[in-house]
């Protein structure tokens, strides 16, 4: 399972990108009545639509040259449309566009996340800002050479075929490009809206297991794995395989309820919302023009499929089963409507178990998961599969010891493969015939072996890892991980102090310091020896749980398990004294060896008795009663005679439990 320190360590952002949960519904970027040598200018930048989970008022677009200089920005109008000017050189090109702030019409606050599109030539006339467009800048900057037309072509064959969420090339072709307009909004907002809701749970799953993710870095790991076209966990720097099999199996839930139209934002159907935020910025659109007219695709259904193939790696019931096989039932071109009585809301609910599972999988579950079937269903329209080729190789080498690195290559047409590599280090030596780079540095060898590029070619085409770099360095000094241990209580009452303090060591004598997660709110932590103290007061009762001490000696951190404290409330006694009554109800006279016991009913309201406790003893005149929260209780009493018979309730009185 990932950790803090995973999350630290894969998610390299990308320059500019970030992820928003959903999409600028058009985004347009118009570039007018440019000239063509190096140094022209650019006019009337125009862009348009809606930003994070519908259109956005008041965002500001920024508009990036390739080396990170702010060339313009412009604030989006009342309907979330934008127009404004820069000057751009031809060597400012590619440019980035970044899209951030302002108000989310359909949740009616600042959107969370941020997204990005690429202008790559002063011949690129149209360019929209959305999701599908900010994870294929990422997987284009992910590539070897970067941010180019190359790589954003093939970046954007990937994405549509593999990440698609419904979006068809007729309607949008070129989800960058295409100009969105009444006839094709409703499918791109769905598609993006799809698209963005994945991204949400896989953050929200993984988060809530305990390793705190934003969407910017599901967005970023998931382009980092889709360099070679496939969600596998098994791509560029920057992957994460939980991160890629989390989405996979949210994936399932999300289009279960996008092939209904019934897709759920924030835990609500969204439909209707979804349908107003296109009505209100793009006018003259009918009924007919809506999400609910959006055809289902070959891609979409496909898609479907190969998630529920991950889905079963970790639930195989029947319902799970059942559900699958609708979905192999359905057929391209269908209506939601059509689809809705096939697989109902309560369809994608089936799914929640394995949703829960997945970000706390085993590593064998979650490389099961990313070996299920691609999204493309097996499918391809092109005469030669390209070979795929992935892999992680070791990026520094102890001198003195062996250095060994083989790629993962595959081949859907069965072709030979052979392997070749560049830069390769002057120490180490290359097997073409199955990738393998192996060797073993000396002392004299000791440095940093840099872009190191393995390909791999059917014959026909070719396929690269990103470039590497291999550091071989001199032994390092070992470094002895501290101790740390204790018994925390697991218990306090209100207004009682608290005091933990773990025992902690490190053989090195290095200097620890201590930290903590999910302190409790009434507590306080000291970093220097990991005491966490402090006294709850009565409003704070309840259980804290989760929480985790640390300490670190600067290298390395160890920790205790995670453990909870309830606090109690505290508890108090009610001090009771009486006459015992002489007389029945009758007027008939009562004697104290006619009584056989008393009974007191007690409660936090005067009327609304919930306890009650039985004095058998019917010469008594006083009572305690124990174990009781402090504050103040309402009181009753009644007698019982030797044959069983209750009186009525005497009259209220008030007590303080102290």
């Amino acid at each position: 399972m990932m950790n803090l320190q995973d999350v630290q360590g894969w998610l390299k952002p990308l320059i500019l990108l970030a992820a928003a949960l959903v999409p600028l519904t058009g985004c347009v970027l118009e570039l007018e009545d440019e000239a063509t040598s190096a140094s022209a200018t650019v006019t009337d930048v125009q862009i348009s639509g809606s930003v994070g989970d519908g259109p956005v008022t008041g965002a500001t677009i920024t508009a990036y040259s390739s080396t990170g200089d702010v060339l313009g920005t412009f604030t989006s109008d009342s309907g979330a449309s934008f127009r404004g000017l820069v000057k751009v050189k031809g060597s400012h090109y590619p440019l980035r566009l970044s899209a951030t702030g302002g108000t989310d019409l359909v949740t009616g606050t600042v959107p969370d996340f941020e997204m990005v599109s690429v202008v790559t030539s002063p011949s690129d006339k149209i360019v929209n800002i959305n999701p599908f467009t900010t994870l294929i800048v990422g997987v284009a900057e992910s590539m070897p050479g970067g941010l180019n037309r190359s790589n954003v072509d093939i970046a954007m064959g990937y994405v549509m075929g593999k990440l698609g969420f419904g979006l068809s090339s007729v309607a949008v072709p070129d989800p960058i490009t295409t100009v969105i307009d009444n006839d094709n909004v409703a499918e791109i907002v769905k598609a993006s809206e799809a698209m963005g809701e994945m991204v949400r749970r896989t953050r929200d799953r993984i988060t809530g297991a305990g390793s705190p993710v934003d969407g910017d870095a599901v967005l970023a790991a998931l382009a980092g794995d889709m360099v070679d076209g496939i969600l596998d966990g098994r791509g560029a720097s920057g992957t994460h395989p939980l991160v890629s099999a989390t989405a996979k199996v949210v994936s399932a839930q999300v289009l279960i309820e996008a092939l209904s139209n019934n897709l759920k934002v924030g835990g609500v159907i969204a439909t209707a919302i979804i349908d107003q935020s296109i009505i209100s910025t793009h006018g003259g659109v009918t009924s007919s023009q809506l999400t609910g007219n959006v055809r289902i695709t070959q891609g979409m259904l496909e898609q479907s499929r190969a998630s529920l193939a991950a889905v079963r790696v970790l639930d195989v019931s029947a319902p799970v089963a059942s559900t699958a096989a609708t979905v192999d039932s359905l057929v391209a071109d269908s209506l939601p409507s059509n689809i809705e009585s096939m697989l109902p809301v309560s369809s994608a609910d089936v799914l929640n178990n394995a949703v829960n599972l997945v970000p706390v999988a085993t590593q064998s579950d979650i490389d099961a998961i990313n070996q299920a079937a691609s999204p493309d269903g097996g499918s391809s329209n092109l005469v030669n599969s390209v070979p795929v080729i992935s892999g992680s190789p070791a990026g520094t080498v102890t001198v003195n010891n062996s250095y060994n690195f083989q790629p993962a290559a595959t081949d859907a047409d069965g072709d030979k493969l052979t392997f070749s590599v560049v830069n390769k280090p002057s120490w180490a030596s290359f097997n073409t015939a199955n990738g393998v780079l192996s060797g073993t540095p000396s002392d004299a060898q000791a440095g940093t072996y840099s872009n190191i590029v393995i390909s791999v070619t059917d014959g026909t085409d070719v396929a690269s890892l990103p470039g590497f770099s291999i550091q071989a360095v001199q032994a390092p000094v070992v470094n002895t991980p501290p101790v740390i241990s204790g018994s925390p209580a697991g218990s306090v009452f209100t207004n009682s102090g608290y005091v933990f303090q773990p025992a902690a060591t490190d053989a090195d004598g290095d200097k620890l310091t201590f930290s903590i997660v999910n302190k409790p709110s009434w507590a306080s932590f000291n970093t220097a020896n990991g005491v966490l103290s402090g006294t709850p007061s009565d409003t704070q009762a309840g259980t804290y749980s989760n929480i985790v001490i640390s300490v670190t000696d600067g290298t390395d951190v160890a920790s205790l398990p995670g453990f909870s404290i309830q606090v109690n409330a505290s508890l108090g006694s009610i001090s009771l004294a009486w006459t015992a009554p002489a007389m029945r109800a009758d007027g008939s006279s009562l004697s104290l060896a006619d009584i056989d016991a008393y009974r007191v009913y007690y409660g936090p309201a005067q009327g609304n008795y919930t306890n009650s406790v039985t004095i058998n003893d019917g010469s008594a005149t006083s009572a305690v009663i124990n174990n009781i929260q402090t504050g103040t209780w309402y009181l009753v009493m009644t007698t019982i005679d030797v044959n069983g018979l209750e009186s009525g309730q005497s009259g209220a009185i008030s007590k303080v439990a102290n």
